[in-house]
């Protein structure tokens, strides 16, 4: 009987593994800092010493806060060394605006194995805000959130969406991102069919925007607080994966311009708006998805107060009365909505806004497949293009067209509401925008005290999106002030 064994004999052979696979990405404001670093662990593989060269690729790249590039020399098999890559305070803090990419080389040195490299990339004007609790699975007709909590307090000047999403049918998928002041705006809205994944950067700008409505809607509203992405699947037989996303939030200098609400509607008694087919106004009955109530108070402007819309109607609509915007700049709208309606394929709703009263502009359009909401939620809107200085600006919601069969409960809305920016008072402590700090501004913040309010308005001294004890103190601390 006859065995064949084979020995190898590695004479003098080195190598080394380097360990996260993670790359190295942050970002901030032009002219920094920067504060991002990745820790990297060489690990030397074999017995025989291995010198390593690790050598950034750009000289605003460092190596354990050097520049050039560093050599590491391991004595044998286990042997290993931390290295931190991070970002030099003067170079990169020199770089204009830009998206920057370049890559750390780890070489050996000794002619062995284990060279391999690691992309470094420097989004400037940018903060970045990687998700940390995903991955998350997402199931068949389900819902859940992924927060992004910003500490960094700023306004913000633009947002971009990093987005990497595994599924099997996109058209399955609805993901809308709300930011701290509760201002909401859908980035995928059942579109795509039958296609797979969603992987990229949702931008206005760029060449993947958000489904509606834009991005912009953020700007000029401040950063601190949860940034809440919420995915949801909406029909049977295709699952997936969050596996990341992460904001992109340039700044922009100083503090947001102050918001002032001009004008309301709180629909508490009759505005006198022309509404047609079954729009109006009243207490809903709570039937067949409809609320009950307002979101404050009891009444409501709705399609069908005592249930669903119809089958096979034409477009019904909802005109409001002139609003005044002279003189008023970076205009938005506000309303809380409760809405139900088949996919867009069968069955349609929308919101727009015209400064004539003939020629409408679409603000908001149903789009992808059915929306059933069962809770009041904030929708906001910038108009400033159709409504800046303009005398007479009008809202018409649509119900319909819709098909001959599946009908849900149609709108139901409350609360309107427009602001507009103001010159920044010389008075921090001046919550409704007339220039001074005293006992009407007092009040304005007690009466909203604990609630939530669209930023910069209604008590919101500093414009985070709630009325709490910060606006308080500022109005105490600066009462008397003219």
């Amino acid at each position: 009987q006859t065995f064949t064994r084979v020995h190898t004999l590695e004479v003098g052979a080195t190598g080394f593994t380097v360990t996260p696979a993670t790359d190295l990405a942050s970002g901030g404001p032009v002219g920094g800092p920067f504060t991002g670093s990745q820790v990297y662990t060489i690990t030397s593989t074999k017995p025989t010493p291995v010198t390593v060269e690790v050598s950034p690729s750009a000289t605003w790249i460092t190596t354990n806060g050097a520049i050039p590039p560093q050599t590491f020399v391991l004595s044998g098999v286990g042997d290993f060394v931390d290295v931190t890559i991070g970002f030099d305070a003067t170079t990169a803090n020199g770089l204009p605006a830009g998206f920057y990419s370049e890559m750390v080389s780890f070489t050996n040195q000794s002619g062995g194995t284990g060279d391999t490299s690691r992309n470094v990339l420097l989004d400037v004007g940018r903060y970045l805000y990687p998700s940390v609790d995903t991955p998350i699975a997402i199931s068949d007709n389900s819902s859940f959130q992924s927060v992004i909590t910003v500490s960094d307090d700023f306004c913000v000047g633009d947002v971009d969406v990093d987005m990497d999403v595994t599924h099997t049918y996109i058209g399955d998928l609805r993901i809308i991102l709300t930011n701290p002041s509760g201002i909401s705006v859908t980035l995928h809205d059942r579109t795509g069919g039958t296609t797979e994944d969603i992987v990229g950067t949702y931008d206005d700008e760029g060449a993947m925007p958000p489904d509606l409505p834009a991005l912009s809607d953020f700007d000029n509203l401040g950063s601190m607080g949860n940034w809440v992405l919420t995915v949801s699947d909406n029909a049977n037989g295709d699952v997936g994966s969050l596996n990341s996303w992460t904001l992109r939030l340039a700044a922009l200098p100083g503090a947001c311009p102050t918001r002032q609400e001009f004008a309301n509607f709180p629909m508490d008694t009759d505005e006198g708006w022309t509404g047609t087919g079954q729009w109006a106004w009243g207490v809903p009955a709570g039937l067949d998805g409809d609320p009950s109530g307002g979101f404050t108070g009891s009444n409501v402007w709705g399609y069908n107060l005592n249930g669903d819309y119809t089958n096979g109607m034409g477009v019904e609509t909802l005109t409001s009365s002139a609003v005044d915007c002279s003189g008023k700049t970076g205009v938005r709208v506000s309303f809380y909505r409760q809405l139900g309606v088949e996919s867009a394929t069968y069955d349609h709703a929308s919101f727009q806004v015209s400064n004539d009263g003939t020629n409408w502009t679409t603000v908001w359009n149903h789009t992808g497949g059915t929306l059933n909401e069962l809770a009041w939620g904030l929708q906001g809107y910038d108009i400033s293009a159709v409504a800046d200085n303009q005398a007479n600006v009008y809202m018409r919601w649509t119900m319909g067209a819709t098909d001959g069969s599946v009908t849900y409960q149609g709108w139901n809305i409350d609360d309107v509401s427009f602001s507009s920016l103001v010159a920044a008072s010389t008075c921090p402590g001046d919550a409704d925008g007339d220039g001074d700090t005293d006992l009407s501004d007092l009040n304005l913040v007690l009466f909203n005290f604990g609630t939530a309010q669209p930023a910069g308005t209604n008590g919101d001294v500093n414009g985070d999106g709630f009325v709490d004890l910060t606006d308080l103190n500022s109005v105490l601390f600066d009462f008397g002030c003219v």
